[in-house]
């Protein structure tokens, strides 16, 4: 049963209208002749359906009244009214009526009128509730969902799409996908996205899909899903994505901890095979050298002839500077397997000088630097850094290296590392840069990452550079690398000054 209201300013015609109403089964609720009485009944109890005459009692016609019923209690009108032009038809429509019945009318056609008027009502208001719920639905789903027609055309957005892209769907209702959401290489990805559209299954997105907004580039991940319907015509599509910057950086920082887990336990394994070894080489050298001593003695007490005397004195001398290059090699393997195995703890309270570190490690390179290019340095006098000297000496050996790594073959000109050292305010700022190949964007933001190396086909590990970071950043320092594409690499290492108790 149905509850009706009936709006006539002709008090018998409204009765007449009630009368055959409630013949009809339903309830009629009021009867008012003019807008104010119309809302005083409203307000009171809302009906189902009012039947309004256009022309009524008080400032307001039907058809104001029928727009003010719509916007303040939603409720739907049925227009019975002796008032066909096509003027009044024009406002009358834009007030959205469920029927239009034109007096005189029949009974049957007033029943079929109101039957049909509560029955759209009705579907309305599944629909409303059915929009209100996807409504909801979708402004609690977190991804970006975006709806697109069968011509790419943006139809809808959820409350992720719009915040992420800082648009509105207003603004945007009708414009291309493509235009409002732009790709990092857009000519690979659009063609990737653009066949997903036209398939008619699901189909995932690219997993190395980026977009950029706002001059950011954000890594996403997703899906496009077609909207067909039951006869097989293609309306559009759904595509749902998500912002996963966070979420691989997280990953890159888990294999990250994975990889240090990993060097930690082979560190820990080439350590204890490396030391075992090198325990009974500087055993050895050791014995060696007081056997060379003892046999030295002999020597002396011997009387051999003085050609011979001599001869075996400068063998002598030379096994001995032999055992003990010998015997500081093996310390230095020593020391470098202890930084391997504890580069992870800091240093505590010692002092180095950076030039010293330079020039030995400037040694150590030698026959490399050599064959590959020309080496200026320009070091000033400055004071001492916090770090100890084998762990510095291993940093700059290691940029040294890498330096003339970077150079393949001498060109015209010739091949030039520089390096210099320089008090910078309260830091040390010491600079190794040469003229190489240079590094690629892609190269520069993984320099630092440990077993990344470009140099897998002549042995490199991808350790050196992190490890060097490591060293210096326990140490309180820093280690910028500027790179170029054929005009070479620039390290900048900043070391803070030793304090005086440190120093004395």
């Amino acid at each position: 049963m149905s509850r009706l209201m009936v709006v006539e300013d002709e008090v018998i015609v409204a009765a007449d209208i009630a009368h055959s109403l409630e013949a009809m089964g339903h309830t009629v609720t009021g009867m008012a002749s003019s807008a104010a009485e119309c809302f005083e009944y409203v307000a009171r109890e809302i009906p189902d359906l009012v039947l309004m005459d256009i022309h009524i009692d008080g400032e307001h016609d039907g058809i104001q009244t029928a727009h003010l019923l719509r916007e303040r209690f939603g409720v739907p009108v049925l227009y019975l009214t002796a008032y066909a032009d096509a003027d009044t038809l024009n406002r009358a429509k834009l007030s959205a009526p469920l029927g239009y019945v034109v007096k005189p009318y029949r009974k049957s056609e007033l029943r079929a009128a109101v039957e049909v008027s509560l029955y759209r009502h009705e579907l309305e208001r599944q629909l409303g509730a059915q929009q209100r719920w996807l409504a909801t639905t979708l402004s609690a789903i977190e991804e970006c969902v975006i709806a697109v027609d069968a011509q790419c055309r943006i139809e809808l957005l959820n409350a992720a799409a719009r915040h992420l892209l800082a648009v509105e769907l207003e603004d945007v209702r009708g414009c291309n996908f493509f235009d409002v959401v732009e790709f990092v290489g857009k000519s690979r990805y659009r063609s990737d996205v653009e066949r997903a559209l036209l398939r008619r299954e699901r189909f995932r997105l690219p997993h190395d899909l980026q977009l950029m907004l706002d001059g950011r580039t954000l890594s996403v991940e997703g899906r496009v899903t077609p909207i067909v319907d039951d006869e097989g015509r293609e309306w559009g599509c759904v595509v749902v994505f998500d912002d996963v910057t966070e979420k691989r950086k997280e990953q890159e920082r888990a294999v990250h901890a994975e990889r240090l887990a990993s060097l930690g336990t082979l560190t820990a394994g080439v350590g204890h095979e490396i030391n075992n070894p090198l325990t009974y080489i500087l055993g050895n050298t050791s014995l060696a050298q007081l056997e060379l001593e003892l046999l030295q003695q002999c020597l002396a007490e011997c009387a051999l002839p003085k050609s011979l005397e001599l001869a075996l004195e400068e063998h002598c001398r030379t096994l001995a500077s032999l055992l003990t290059e010998v015997e500081d090699g093996a310390d230095r393997i020593a020391q470098i397997v202890k930084d391997l195995r504890g580069f992870s703890k800091p240093d505590q309270g010692d002092t180095c000088d950076v030039n010293a570190a330079i020039e030995w490690a400037l040694r150590l390179s030698g026959g490399l630097l050599q064959a590959r290019a020309s080496v200026r340095t320009e070091l000033a006098s400055v004071p001492l850094v916090v770090g100890d000297r084998t762990r510095m000496g291993q940093v700059f050996l290691n940029l040294i290296v890498n330096a003339a790594h970077a150079m393949d073959e001498p060109r015209e000109g010739g091949n030039e590392i520089f390096i210099s050292t320089v008090l910078d305010g309260d830091a040390v700022e010491a600079v190794v840069q040469d003229t190489g190949r240079g590094m690629s964007e892609e190269e520069l933001s993984r320099a630092f990452d440990p077993f990344f190396t470009t140099k897998l086909n002549s042995g490199g590990t991808g350790l050196g550079l992190y490890i060097c970071r490591t060293i210096l950043h326990h140490l309180g320092a820093e280690l910028n690398v500027e790179s170029e594409p054929g005009v070479g690499t620039r390290f900048t290492v900043r070391l803070p000054l030793a304090d005086e108790e440190t120093e004395s």
